[in-house]
């Protein structure tokens, strides 16, 4: 190996300590830190991405989970470039409102955005551009509902979406004609309410991840629509107020279901036969009891 090749393997994998923890560096062939790592290195105090970004031009991957940084994630209208595209801001203390300003629109190669466990109460207008494929948003405070409505509204490149674990409530309409890219959505352990029966799941034939769980949904049926997912590999619908007797017809046509979870529900009636033609594929089936039907 020549001594250039030997400098640039050195300089691409650059770490040293810092206090409680280490940065990892990655840097490309012209010098230019490409990538920062700082998870879990106990640093705090009010984060300006907007700051960093501007001297860090060719920056594309942040890692700052598990830190105690807090601020409001706004982003300076002085900075012209942010070339972000992987951020990790989980696991800290984010309390603050997401503004209309935030890093979201600012970023616009940003594709993978995490903001789980933090204290985010809401947002103002929660926009993005068309590069984000990744969002997840769980076990944080948000409670307006209107966030989630927008998102899904105009969702055509996320391929994951996660509001797991908020303060949702109220009844959800949910319409993924839109979001034809979607692969994995988590609503779970929230405070929905409403009838599943009215969800439009649109072309969603990349949908294979639906996590509706510990709310408070009700039904009258389940949609026809969600026989339009035909990648759908797991379902669960467990720990709800879903008073009907298992759709058998239309879970049969879901042949590609590994994992099916109706438990913690008032189904009743019998267990249809038309579950066995994916039993034999079922990874997992949860379905405890039935609540009797007279």
């Amino acid at each position: 190996m020549t001594k250039r090749k030997e400098k640039i393997k050195e300089r691409a994998a650059i770490s040293r300590d810092i206090g409680f923890g280490k940065v990892r560096v990655s840097c490309s062939d012209n010098g230019r830190i490409t990538k920062l790592d700082l998870t879990n290195a106990a640093l705090k105090g009010r984060l300006h991405i907007s700051d960093l970004t501007a001297g860090l031009t060719g920056l594309t991957t942040l890692l700052l989970g598990g830190n105690f940084f807090s601020g409001n994630l706004s982003f300076t209208s002085t900075v012209t470039s942010c070339s972000l595209e992987f951020l990790d801001l989980s696991v800290n203390g984010f309390s603050e409102p997401l503004a209309a300003d935030s890093l979201l629109v600012s970023c616009n190669k940003l594709a993978y955005l995490n903001l789980s466990h933090n204290s985010i109460p809401s947002t103002t207008a929660l926009k993005f551009g068309p590069s984000l494929t990744q969002l997840d948003l769980s076990a944080n405070k948000i409670s307006d509902l209107g966030i989630l409505t927008s998102l899904l509204s105009d969702c055509r490149n996320l391929n994951l979406l996660n509001f797991s674990s908020n303060k949702l409530a109220g009844k959800l309409e949910i319409s993924l004609s839109s979001c034809g890219s979607l692969s994995a959505l988590d609503l779970s352990n929230n405070n929905f309410t409403g009838n599943l029966a009215g969800f439009d799941f649109g072309v969603c034939g990349n949908l294979s991840v639906l996590n509706l769980s510990h709310n408070g949904f009700s039904a009258t049926g389940f949609p026809s629509s969600l026989t339009n997912c035909q990648s759908l590999e797991t379902l669960d619908v467990s720990h709800n107020a879903i008073h009907i007797k298992i759709p058998g017809i239309l879970l049969g046509k879901m042949t590609s279901l590994r994992q099916l979870v109706l438990a913690r529900n008032e189904f009743f009636g019998e267990i249809p036969s038309e579950l066995g033609g994916i039993c034999a594929k079922l990874e997992k089936l949860n379905i405890l009891q039935l609540a009797p039907s007279g």
